[in-house]
């Protein structure tokens, strides 16, 4: 029980940091908590925290285009947002989600919207630090060949100079 209530303190941690971070426009700051956040979901394998992260990026992205973040829709959207990460629940952490989707798409110029991204991003950042494609698409809802495709096309593999058979066998003498 006690793991739990920290894992969830954890989170509301996290939560407030953005939020402080959103309402000073800090993006930098918010990629750096969802750099941060896509490593925590991965260790508590915890949604919440996936989700965290995919908001910071999607906004800190949203907040870095002048021709959005100057908009009256912005300005009512970024109202409703605050108030909804100041009450952090699946069901509210949810509607922002949603909220981003809708306002990426109703401004955006490309395919993939800034959800869409903060997902691949954050299932990444999950597979950079040791997540199976699998486990990362689980947590952060993200399309498996996006995932796959957005993966190849990164050095991340370069990172491994051993090679498959080489790391279970250090694997193996870890856990001996």
């Amino acid at each position: 029980m006690v793991n739990l209530l920290n894992l969830v303190v954890q989170t509301l941690i996290m939560i407030e940091a953005l939020l402080k971070a959103f309402e000073k426009n800090d993006t930098l700051q918010m990629k750096e908590i969802a750099e941060k956040s896509a490593a925590e979901a991965l260790v508590k394998s915890d949604s919440l925290e996936a989700k965290t992260s995919i908001i910071a990026y999607a906004l800190a992205k949203i907040m870095e285009k002048p021709r959005i973040a100057k908009t009256d829709v912005w300005k009512e959207a970024y109202v409703e947002l605050k108030d909804k990460l100041r009450q952090p629940s699946d069901e509210n952490l949810n509607f922002v989600i949603a909220e981003i989707e809708k306002l990426s798409r109703n401004f955006g110029r490309f395919m993939q919207d800034a959800v869409q991204k903060a997902r691949i991003k954050t299932a990444t950042q999950m597979y950079a630090h040791g997540a199976s494609i699998g486990v990362a698409v689980q947590l952060t809802g993200a399309e498996r060949i996006e995932l796959q495709s957005y993966i190849g096309e990164t050095k991340i593999h370069q990172k491994y100079r051993s090679s498959v058979k080489e790391r279970l066998a250090n694997l193996e003498k870890f856990f001996q």
